[in-house]
């Protein structure tokens, strides 16, 4: 009988890590949940049914040396490495004239270079496995950009250039890189229990911006977006897909909704599709004259 597969999963203490640990424990696999927040994940040890663990880790894995530590945990602990799950993600959003020059870098530090430094520690266990999979939740920003996510987007563009260039170098070792793009998710902008939030705390503009006059536009899209978010558990059930495919596609969508406006976006000409999403938001009954008085 084949041993259960060994995966490390990324921000356990919390919404999409905490929800991929226990869905993939509770179908088989033996889990290291790792996280910073000790209290969030004391509940997390456990044995399921089907055979599967979850163990725990505590402690950040920002640096490759704490990617290394982790890795050679989950190796100790279940006696193989067969699949990694990074589920980082730090959103803000606005316009980009007003986004911080640290915020930015910030979004890129946990969006980004952590995401990359844990794949490439991962990749020689891996490929001394002859094989596994490299799994990173993204967001369906990574494709598509629109009014007030450009700094958020461009940390998924490059998480996604990353993954995309990662896929076809690795594939000559048997190892599989997927990307999961989500859209909005309950516990990342929608609060707990599916509370709807503000759209103008969402997008990050105050009354004073000139760009208050497009959040007045966007929000009855963002609104409704916040009402049909998915939850952290719609997410993990597409990780399990990917991890069990026997050739996991390269991407895959979370919700219907969000595979149909990706696939638009492949589809039509950038101005087209630049149109739909304007009318979709708003933006075109906006005076552009009016827009400069600010």
């Amino acid at each position: 009988m084949p041993r259960p597969r060994a995966a490390l999963v990324t921000n356990a203490d919390a919404g999409i890590g905490r929800a991929t640990a226990i869905w993939l424990a509770e179908r088989g696999f033996y889990v290291l949940a790792c996280g910073t927040d000790h209290a969030a994940m004391s509940d997390l040890p456990r044995e399921t049914g089907p055979g599967g663990v979850v163990m725990v880790r505590e402690g950040l894995l920002a640096t490759q040396v704490q990617c290394e530590a982790a890795l050679q945990r989950l190796k100790q602990t279940f006696g193989a490495v067969d699949a990694v799950v990074a589920t980082q993600d730090l959103r803000h959003f606005g316009p980009v004239e007003e986004v911080d020059e640290t915020v930015q870098a910030e979004l890129m530090e946990v969006n980004f270079y952590r995401p990359m430094r844990l794949f490439k520690a991962a990749t020689p266990h891996l490929r001394r496995n002859g094989g596994g999979r490299l799994v990173c939740v993204t967001s369906a920003a990574g494709r598509l950009a629109v009014p007030m996510t450009g700094a958020y987007s461009a940390s998924q563009y490059a998480i996604e250039g990353l993954c995309d260039a990662l896929r076809l170098e690795l594939s000559i070792f048997g190892i599989a890189v997927v990307i999961i793009e989500p859209t909005f998710v309950r516990n990342a902008v929608v609060a707990e229990g599916g509370m709807r939030t503000d759209p103008g705390e969402v997008l990050g503009v105050d009354t004073a911006s000139p760009y208050h006059r497009l959040l007045d536009a966007l929000k009855s899209g963002v609104d409704h977006q916040l009402r049909r978010a998915s939850t952290p558990q719609d997410v993990a059930t597409v990780v399990h897909r990917a991890l069990t495919a026997a050739r996991p596609k390269p991407r895959y969508a979370v919700t219907r909704r969000g595979a149909a406006l990706l696939w638009a976006k492949k589809v039509l000409p950038e101005r087209s599709f630049d149109k739909r999403i304007a009318k979709r938001t708003g933006l075109l009954d906006l005076d552009p004259e009016s827009s400069t008085k600010g």
